[in-house]
Order: structure tokens, then sequence, then C-alpha cells
């Protein structure tokens, strides 16, 4: 199950790579396909149990992503030495606003479930 949850979600991610590229737009490809991929858990189409292993190893190993992002710092170092504390502070926020968002959202959500009948 695991194999198909990977292959299911890293799919979305080209299908939104994809999408982005053919209309020249300025989103990330990850952030559109992701958009899909939750529209498409809602509507029931892909049942979650199928892509509930895979995407759980790729949140385990979401820290993979972090080289690409070091690599880009160290191959920009002049524009991060001048820019580098708005940079800083911004995934600052960026991180803490994203954390504060998802912390709320599975506190209703758990909130909710238990209330339910």
């Amino acid at each position: 199950m695991r194999i198909i949850g990977v292959v299911v979600c890293v799919g979305f991610w080209l299908l939104g790579e994809a999408i982005v590229r053919s209309l020249g737009s300025s989103y990330g490809g990850g952030l559109v396909g992701f958009a899909l991929f939750f529209v498409t858990l809602r509507a029931r189409l892909i049942p979650l149990e199928r892509v509930r292993g895979g995407s759980g190893l790729l949140v385990t190993h979401l820290a993979f992503p972090i080289v690409g992002v070091t690599a880009g710092v160290t191959y920009a170092a002049r524009s991060f030495a001048a820019e580098g504390v708005a940079i800083v502070v911004s995934t600052l926020v960026s991180t803490l606003l994203c954390l504060s968002v998802v912390g709320l959202a599975a506190k209703w959500r758990l909130r909710t479930e238990t209330t339910d009948p």
C-alpha cells in the first residue's frame, strides 16, 4: 500500500507541475498538485486508505527536500547575504503560521470527531 500511496502523491505533484508549466503560471506546481489531491480526496474519488501509508511515509521523511534548499542557498550566496535577514524572518514567520493553522485545524477536527454521535 505504501508504494501506491507514494506513486499517487508524486503523480499529483507532477500533474501540478505540468499544469503550472503549461499555463506559464507563477504558482508552485506542488501547491497546485496538493490542491488537486485535496479536492480528489474530499470528493472521495480516491479512497484515503489507498494513500495513507505512502503519504505517511513521505511526511516522515519530509526533511529530504531541505537538502535542495541548502544547495540553492549555497548557490545564491550573494543574494542571500544581501537579503538574508528578510529570508530568515519570512521563513520563520511562515513556518510558525503554518504550524499554528495546522494545529488549530487538527484541534478543531478532533473536537468535531469527539462531539459527533
